[in-house]
């Protein structure tokens, strides 16, 4: 499992967490890769993308997460791994054009992924309409948008009409 998350300034990419039920501390961490990213637009905003792998986790166990570093972290989130063997199929969403405006099926997401229904979700093209526009704030206001889907469950995407660099 590879958390993904950006901030605005550098700092370390750090993920604590802990197997569901558990103590109520975080017990286990992982470090990760910070890269920075150079918007194109204008304003050459700087973003740096924080990702961490997760490993040695547990077939269908469920974990609670936090990422950031000492600087600040996220809120609590929690992912369950997928099963492994050949006795179970997964269940995913799949769906594209959700765009910040009009993302008619964003709350069904939303209350689907909390009650466990998928496994993980398929985004197959057109996210967010034109990400980069107005120096990549539309990509980021997505984001935000999606964080409430995306933290929960593994949230893969593909290019589309839409998706330029």
């Amino acid at each position: 499992m590879t958390v993904t998350w950006s901030t605005f300034n550098w700092t370390p990419s750090v993920v604590e967490f802990n197997p569901l039920p558990g103590p109520p501390s975080f017990n286990l961490t992982a470090y990760g890769s910070t890269d920075l990213f150079v918007d194109g637009g204008p304003k050459h905003r700087k973003i740096f993308i924080h990702r961490v792998t997760l490993e040695n986790l547990k077939p269908g166990q469920k974990y609670v997460y936090h990422c950031g570093s000492s600087l600040g972290w996220s809120p609590q989130f929690y992912f369950r791994v997928l099963q492994d063997g050949s006795s179970w199929g997964p269940r995913l969403a799949v769906y594209g054009d959700m765009g910040n405006d009009n993302a008619q099926s964003l709350s069904r997401l939303q209350k689907e992924t909390q009650m466990e229904m998928y496994d993980a979700i398929l985004h197959v093209a057109d996210f967010a309409y034109d990400m980069d526009e107005d120096d990549a704030q539309v990509g980021d206001e997505f984001m935000r948008q999606i964080e409430s889907v995306a933290a929960y469950v593994p949230y893969m995407t593909c290019p589309g009409n839409h998706e330029e660099a």
